[in-house]
This record gives structure tokens, sequence and C-alpha cells, in this order.
């Protein structure tokens, strides 16, 4: 008796055994979008994540395209799902004081650049998404207009104008960088070139 008690349990901890041991782990799991099982846990694609793989990364990701679960966002756009255009946050119009350096009287004639308020619209460029458009009409010298824009900061397109230089025409060049300090401050910097001299100018420019 004792000896078909014991072989009557030994022969249902084989079968124990054998039924744990065929179990598939992966048998009752269910990976969406593409992710493949493995010892019972969901290896995810890349751009999706959660226990089944049900969690798009990137679903809303627009004007960009999905990298290691990031939106990687294409030139002009930013954000998280690359849907702020990176401009937006420089238009509107701006003050500020530009501090010059003091010229000689005779070396711009008519035009005194020493402190000048100005103040500057910022406009987007209709043809081009990554461009806005700086008008500063209080500036002494048109040597704005356009400016591409990379993240927080705008570099101004060499922008050249005439001007009168007792009696004779010289070509004054202009260029340079404003760099957003924050949502309602920018620090301009412009560079003034010409054959006779060449100088900086800067201004910290409010949002008005």
């Amino acid at each position: 008796m004792k000896k078909f008690v014991f072989l009557f349990f030994f022969a249902g901890a084989l079968g124990m055994f054998t039924f744990n041991s065929c179990t598939d782990p992966c048998g009752d799991v269910v990976c969406n979008n593409g992710g493949i099982c493995d010892e019972g846990r969901c290896d995810c694609p890349e751009g999706f994540s959660g226990t089944n793989c049900e969690i798009n990364l990137c679903a809303d990701c627009v004007n960009g395209n999905c990298t290691t679960g990031d939106c990687v966002c294409n030139p002009g756009y930013e954000g998280d799902n690359c849907d702020v255009l990176s401009r937006d946050k420089f238009l509107g119009t701006w003050q500020g004081i530009f501090d010059c350096p003091t010229l000689p009287d005779s070396l711009l004639e008519g035009i005194d650049l020493s402190e000048i308020t100005v103040n500057m619209e910022i406009l987007p460029d209709p043809d081009n998404i990554e461009n806005v458009i700086l008008e500063a009409p209080d500036f002494p010298i048109d040597i704005f207009g356009s400016a591409k824009v990379n993240g927080d900061m705008f570099t101004i397109t060499p922008q050249t104008e005439t001007v009168d230089y007792e009696g004779i025409m010289i070509e004054v060049t202009g260029s340079g960088t404003g760099t957003l300090a924050n949502t309602t401050t920018i620090n301009l910097m412009v560079r003034i070139e010409s054959l006779i001299i060449s100088f900086d100018c800067t201004a910290e420019l409010e949002k008005q």
C-alpha cells in the first residue's frame, strides 16, 4: 500500500513538471504593432511602448519623423510633436535702445548712431517658413530685412545700403544675430561694415 501511494504522488509530480515545462510563456501574450514576445514579455519596435506595445510614442508627430520614440522636427518646426513654427516666438513688435559707438560727425553725414530708440517689427516671410522679415524704420541705416530662424536665434541676412559720405556714395552692409533671452526679450547684435569703418551695435529689445 505504501508503495502504491508513493508511486501515485511521484506520477502526479512528474505530470505537473511535464505540464509546466511545456507551457509557452508567450501563449497568452498579444504584442501589437509588430512587437515580438520574448519569454512572456513584448519586445516593442521603435516608436512603440507599453505592456503589449499598444502605445504609439509618435502618434501626434507632425512635420517630423519618429526616431527612437522621439519626434525629430523638419526645418522650421519645433515642439514635442513638431507642431509649432520656430519663428512664431519672434513675431510681433519689439522696442529697445541701440548702443552704437560714437562716430566722427563727418563720417556718415546726417546719420547719428548714438543711442537710438528703435521699434522693430518682426513679420513672417510668406515665401519661407524658416525666415522672418525685420522692419526697423527708426534705425538711421536701412540694413535690416530677412533673417533665418534656428531655434532661439535668428541670423540677419547681410544687406547693403548706399549712403553719402562727404559727397561720396559708399556701400554700408549690415548683418547680425538676435537671440531670444526669454519670451519677452531679444538680445540683438548688428554688425555694420564699410570700406571706411566697421563696428557693432547692440540692443536689448522688449516685446510690446
